[in-house]
């Protein structure tokens, strides 16, 4: 047994290397590590790392290392769509995401692109060379304005990515982030897709409205992967994950293509051997014509190949085979098919295009001198110490020393359901306890409860919803009534795509129907489309029994004109009422804080606040505007600072607010004027009535 360190310090404990015979004997190597005496609370997640330094003389040197590359191109909605508050977010974002990234000259190198009227570079690949100066870059930028022109944007991102004059690296793979808040002024689908044909991964982040089933076809496959539905003011919570999503991306874990067009692809795979221990050989074959398979054997060292002078349109079966007297490895296998062009010239060597020989693409780094073992099994954990175990164990001729690192990993504590969310005492009381119930149900993996959520708009269902699914743990999806209508026959295909995606979450997935009065409607007097009918046959049909991968919540302003098939699979309504009084005065201070006194105070921002009784203003509005949502509220909030934003000397005074007040009440009244012109009853709440 090795010794152990002990102490406050954190320096990793040392195990002195056993004779060869005890190595034999044992098969493992054992270690104590005691963890550091300021360890007396319970800790929750315990994070080790080991490593095994090996000998330069008669060890097998692995795989060698190093960083990955690729270009990343982030495409951002500057368009005037987004609020000046949502492109400081995200903006904030995507900086914070940079500095995470290993980027450099030698590794990922990043460009921004802003959507608007016309697509706007704000800094090319190769500019900025390291995290941190990206993410300065990025938090310079500046809002565009103009439309929403995503389509024409990313026909230029296209560009972007595989044109050397803008900076684009031949051969390394091609990664493109797109933060939208879910609209478009062009069709976004065909050149989104052109950019997947060319073997770029596609993520996106949705802060709005959008579409699910649009979306989720736009982003590359899996979507569960390569897509989030995430509150612009929650983005954080989804940037370890997709940091990890972008690096797979950049350094592939498994064969893939890239660069793919009508005569050629490119080869991307793992290192998984080295010079000294084996080869690989990669063989084609057009899926039709098996027989006729190419082969190409290359270095240990290798880790991409690009395949030319094939033909367009057609079907390849690609095999990569590790050849190692070492460990054994199973072949990798993919299936490409190229696009559709001019017939490309059979018959020249593998690897060569328009008579120019094109070689593999080869990483030189040097022998690496540290691994990891196969198996490691902690045990034995107690208050103040636990057991490292590992095997294989290579003994003193191999192994210099073995390094423990232990140290302590708190899990963060899991955020409030109602965080952000203003509601009435009641109401909020029961849906904490709808919270809670449905965070223990995924732990437990039981059946979740479908639930309806019904109000005036603008009162919270949306928000409460996503906080809902942040709180257990689930995945979230946003899926419009109004969205499936439009897509007449293929609305039965796009229904059944949602629940198959939803059966492939892992932990549980929180499908969010908005406006559900628009596709959920009454079959029998409603006077709805065959297709729409159809569509909603299929969501009945996926929605007969209870699940344990879905929870399904739909929201409506009209939950009347639902069809009773669809209420007999309702568990619980809930109903969000218009603010009170004293709802509406928490509400006025909370964005009268996220919008105006955060942003003054912080200095951030071109924002001031000239002195007067903030708390007083706060109670007065929140008398003035009886009647008026959660949403109305924060609109009145934005608008203040956007005021700011609009004076000469940026600063806020309270006449400009009062100013303001009295526009967003002449603004409410219009609107209850037209409803009641339409034959609709205002909403009105519940305290009133």
């Amino acid at each position: 047994m090795g010794g152990a360190s002990r102490g406050r310090g954190s320096d990793p404990a040392r195990a002195a290397a056993r004779p060869a015979a005890q190595e034999r004997a044992s098969g493992e190597r054992r270690q104590s590590a005691a963890l550091p005496s300021r360890a007396m609370l319970p800790w929750t997640v315990l994070g080790l790392a080991l490593s095994l330094r090996l000998a330069r003389s008669g060890a097998e040197r692995g795989p060698p290392t190093s960083a990955p590359q690729g270009d990343l191109l982030f495409l951002l909605d500057s368009s005037a769509s987004v609020s000046h508050y949502e492109f400081s977010r995200v903006r904030e974002f995507l900086g914070r995401l940079a500095a995470l990234l290993p980027l450099g000259p030698g590794a990922l190198r990043a460009s921004l692109v802003h959507v608007g009227s016309r697509p706007h570079t704000e800094f090319p690949f190769g500019q900025h060379s390291s995290g941190s100066a990206v993410q300065d870059a990025i938090r310079a930028a500046v809002q565009r304005m103009g439309d929403t022109n995503t389509g024409l944007a990313l026909a230029y991102a296209k560009e972007q990515l595989f044109a050397k004059e803008a900076g684009a690296r031949p051969g390394v793979p091609k990664v493109l982030v797109w933060v939208t808040d879910g609209g478009s002024s062009d069709p976004v689908g065909p050149p989104m897709q052109e950019l997947k044909d060319l073997g770029a991964t596609v993520f996106i982040v949705s802060t709005g409205r959008g579409n699910l089933l649009e979306l989720s076809a736009a982003a590359s496959a899996p979507a569960e992967k390569h897509l989030h539905f995430v509150d612009v003011d929650d983005l954080h919570i989804i940037t370890p994950k997709l940091r990890a999503s972008i690096l797979d991306a950049m350094w592939p874990q498994q064969l893939r293509a890239s660069e793919i067009t009508s005569s050629g692809f490119r080869l991307a795979w793992p290192p998984l051997l080295t010079t000294d221990s084996g080869y690989y050989v990669l063989e084609l074959a057009p899926s039709a014509e098996p027989r006729t398979a190419r082969r190409q054997q290359l270095p240990g060292n290798a880790t991409g190949w690009t395949w030319a002078g094939l033909d367009p349109d057609t079907d390849y079966d690609v095999a990569l085979l590790p050849e190692s007297n070492v460990r054994l490895l199973g072949p990798q296998r993919l299936r490409v098919r190229t696009l559709p062009g001019q017939a490309g010239r059979r018959g020249r060597g593998p690897g060569r295009a328009a008579g120019a020989a094109r070689s593999c693409s080869l990483t030189g780094a040097s022998p690496a001198e540290e691994t990891g073992p196969e198996r490691i099994v902690v045990s034995h954990a107690r208050p103040r110490s636990l057991r490292v175990s590992w095997a294989p164990a290579l003994g003193p001729a191999a192994a210099l020393g073995y390094h423990v690192q232990v140290g302590r990993r708190l899990l963060s504590k899991p955020q409030d359901a109602l965080e952000g969310v203003v509601l009435s005492p009641s109401l909020e009381a029961r849906v904490r306890d709808l919270a809670i119930a449905t965070r223990n149900t995924r732990k437990n993996r039981s059946l979740y409860r479908n639930v309806l959520m019904y109000g005036p708009p603008g009162t919270g269902k949306t928000l409460f919803a996503k906080k809902l699914a942040l709180h257990s743990g689930m995945d979230y999806a946003i899926m419009t009534g109004g969205d499936v209508a439009p897509m007449g026959r293929d609305g039965v295909t796009a229904v059944h795509k949602v629940f198959d995606w939803a059966s492939t979450s892992r932990r549980g997935l929180l499908l969010f129907v908005d406006e559900a009065d628009a596709f959920l409607r009454k079959r029998a007097t409603e006077k709805i489309s065959e297709d729409l009918r159809a569509a909603l046959n299929a969501f009945l049909h996926r929605t007969g029994q209870h699940s344990s991968k879905f929870m399904l919540v739909l929201a409506s302003n009209q939950p009347e004109q639902f069809d009773w098939a669809i209420n007999d699979r309702i568990d619980e309504i809930v109903s969000f009422d218009l603010p009170r009084r004293e709802e509406r005065e928490r509400l006025v201070r909370m964005y009268f804080d996220k919008h105006v006194l955060k942003p003054a105070t912080e200095g951030k921002q071109r924002l001031k606040l000239a002195q007067f009784d903030y708390g007083k203003k706060c109670s007065e509005i929140a008398e003035l505007t009886e009647g008026m949502s959660g949403r109305e509220i924060s609109q009145l909030a934005v608008a203040w600072q956007a005021m700011a934003y609009a004076s000469e000397d940026g600063v806020l005074t309270e006449a400009m607010m009062d100013a303001r007040v009295q526009d967003a009440i002449q603004q409410h009244r219009q609107k209850m004027q037209w409803l009641k012109a339409e034959g609709s009853q205002p909403p009105v709440s519940a305290w009133t009535k």
